[in-house]
């Protein structure tokens, strides 16, 4: 534990008891944590940094791959989940954003499935079932869902438009 002014500012821990700090925490002038970072597979990475404002939960980044650069980012609202960030092909930039409501079901989706960095599908989830209730999607290229399709709460599809000469 690292005092300043005579307050807690920083404080480490090995959790498994292996002679390696695998947790790192740093507080605010409060004495409120305001950063954790954690090393959860105790490989003497710290994969995952979790931030705080006034010890309430704001933001939490997660770098799996070890690139330096997180594969996910949530995002936290009055300490709930309100947004996921994926980099789901490690090329270091966000290609899907996960939307949840204040229970923390998740609403929709949006991807970048050709990562040319643009949206170009866009999910909605039945909130009961979770399943994806529509699924409109940009094929062309032009930032415009041009097939749209619907489904049951199971997630079967019902039904499927496509806009065909791309008029919107």
């Amino acid at each position: 534990i690292t005092f300043k002014a005579g307050r807690k500012s920083r404080q480490e821990e090995d959790r498994n008891a292996n002679g390696e700090v695998d947790v790192r925490y740093e507080f605010d002038p409060d004495e409120h944590i305001a950063k954790e970072e954690l090393d959860a597979d105790h490989d003497g990475f710290f994969e995952a940094t979790t931030l705080f404002e006034a010890a309430v939960l704001t933001r939490r980044s997660i770098d799996q791959n070890q690139s330096g650069k997180p594969d996910r980012v949530e995002f936290y609202e009055a300490g709930l989940l309100a947004r996921i960030e994926l980099d789901e092909n490690a090329n270091g930039k966000v290609d899907s954003w996960n939307y949840y409501d204040s229970r923390g079901i998740l609403l929709r989706r949006e991807q970048d499935q050709d990562h040319d960095k643009r949206v170009d599908l866009w999910v909605t989830f039945d909130i009961t079932t979770g399943k994806p209730a529509k699924v409109d999607a940009d094929t062309n290229g032009d930032r415009k869902a041009d097939t749209f399709r619907q489904n049951d709460t199971a997630g079967a599809t019902q039904r499927v438009d496509r806009d065909r000469n791309f008029d919107g």
